[in-house]
């Protein structure tokens, strides 16, 4: 179970990265074959309107209120969910 960051722009889009680095770096190889890899500030999975409001419902509510009150919250997701953000052709 990855453990992730989740954030929200002031737009209201949900931005998630993973804590560990490794995990982070073999996601954007696999992005990267698809030429669609985030550069280095970018956010590795960014999430806009219902897809954020979707992803938060999944998450624990408090977590959720978090980060719809602005704060930048840690969660565990499972690995079936990270790979479905990432792609569902992603085998970490």
């Amino acid at each position: 179970m990855p453990t992730i960051t989740v954030e929200q722009d002031r737009y209201g889009n949900v931005e998630i990265e993973p804590v560990n680095t490794r995990l982070r770096k073999r996601a954007v190889a696999h992005l990267a074959g698809f030429g669609v890899a985030p550069g280095e500030r970018d956010s590795l999975i960014y999430l806009q309107g219902d897809a954020g409001e979707e992803f938060l419902a999944d998450i624990p509510a408090s977590a959720a209120r978090e980060v719809r009150e602005g704060w930048k919250v840690r969660v565990r997701v499972s690995s079936e969910l990270f790979e479905a953000l990432v792609g569902y052709d992603a085998a970490f």
